[in-house]
């Protein structure tokens, strides 16, 4: 249980305070045929900038969306998402894992963050459509 123990390196304020721990059921995109835990990494895990000028925070957790179909058109669009992602997988936010919070951009209006707890171990939730 996460008990809102979160990893070291978030920065003070992160998760943003109107994250809330919600089950909800996500679809995130995974890069081969089986879900590993390096498919759940933050962008700032990977060394990238993600950071969002509308949303706090988004770069130190992860991109999920409510919808499958949406998630899927949004990955046909993009030439670099096509490239690097080969599955779309789908799981739970179980409150035990972490806090999301909905923040949508102009193509992904049901794009969600979630910020994973500390020792979190999402991957094992989460299974290839």
């Amino acid at each position: 249980m996460c008990e809102r123990q979160y990893p070291d390196f978030f920065p003070v304020g992160c998760p943003p305070s109107d994250a809330k721990p919600m089950e909800i059921r996500v679809y995130r995109l995974v890069q081969g045929n089986t879900i590993t835990k390096e498919d759940f990494k933050s962008f700032i895990e990977e060394g990238r900038n993600g950071s969002n000028p509308k949303f706090s925070f988004t770069e130190y957790g992860l991109s999920v969306n409510l919808k499958h179909e949406e998630l899927r058109n949004y990955r046909r669009a993009v030439p670099a998402l096509r490239k690097k992602f080969k599955n779309i997988a789908y799981g739970i936010t179980y409150k035990d894992k972490g806090v999301v919070k909905s923040t949508p951009s102009a193509k992904q209006e049901n794009h969600y963050t979630w910020w994973l707890c500390k020792d979190a171990e999402p991957e094992s939730d989460f299974f290839i459509l």
